[in-house]
């Protein structure tokens, strides 16, 4: 008997459409130019808005806790994007390879190792959402400014703390740095045990940034998803795994 005759009808139909959307994904360039041109577009923006930020200071204690608050914030805010795609579907839509993609972090959890920055620029290309976001605050930056540095401190902050939580993930699974611990314990690094949960367990600690809103987002989950072990991780199951850059 072969393998798929013991899988329903509509799971086998949709671990066809994880096929076709990663097979249109890793064949047809656009999708990799896509990350591409989204990395340097994170970047740029990144980099615009520190540069013009730092320009400007407000009170030191207001700078501690626009620093704080971002790091809380970044980790709750990428936990959330986090969540929402391990949940996703649409495979035949204009963005399912993307989706197909971001799924096979789970049956692929170990990455290439890489220089950091390599992997700060890299990984950015995932996040889509971040461009409009920094688009905006770039657009109220002098508003920002004017008003209180610090707050626009924190908002650039987000954004940056955004790509940096891909180099915490990476690092996570990856490296073992003597200074990833020192990094853990400012907010800035994400434990391996902690984040260990997310792959043995099912739909819990969804942050990457430093789990510090885990909690929470646990809490989300357990109210809005129904868990991926017995949804979206079945639908790679035909995929063959192969050598990822």
């Amino acid at each position: 008997m072969a393998a798929s005759d013991s899988v329903p009808d509509e799971l086998l139909r949709t671990q066809k459409a994880f096929l076709e959307a990663i097979g249109r994904y890793e064949a047809v360039s656009v999708y990799r130019h896509a990350g591409t041109l989204t990395s340097v577009a994170n970047v740029s923006l990144q980099a615009w808005l520190v540069w013009w930020a730092v320009r400007h200071w407000s009170n030191p204690l207001w700078e501690v806790v626009a620093v704080l608050a971002a790091i809380v914030v970044a980790d709750f805010v990428n936990g959330v994007v986090h969540l929402v795609m391990d949940h996703a579907t649409g495979y035949r839509s204009a963005i399912g390879p993307f989706v197909a993609n971001f799924h096979l972090h789970h049956r692929i959890p170990v990455y290439r190792r890489r220089n950091l920055f390599v992997v700060y620029f890299r990984e950015s290309g995932s996040k889509f959402w971040l461009v409009a976001y920094l688009a905006a605050v770039a657009w109220f930056l002098p508003t920002l400014l004017a008003a209180s540095p610090a707050s626009a401190h924190f908002f650039v902050l987000v954004g940056v703390l955004s790509s940096w939580a891909e180099v915490s993930h990476y690092m996570c699974h990856t490296t073992h740095y003597r200074f990833q611990p020192w990094l853990e314990k400012i907010g800035l690094g994400l434990s391996k045990t902690h984040h260990a949960h997310h792959h043995a367990e099912d739909n819990v600690d969804y942050a990457f940034l430093n789990g510090w809103t885990d909690p929470a987002l646990n809490a989300i989950a357990k109210l809005l998803a129904d868990g991926y072990k017995n949804t979206t991780d079945l639908h790679d199951d035909l995929y063959e795994v192969r050598a990822r850059s």
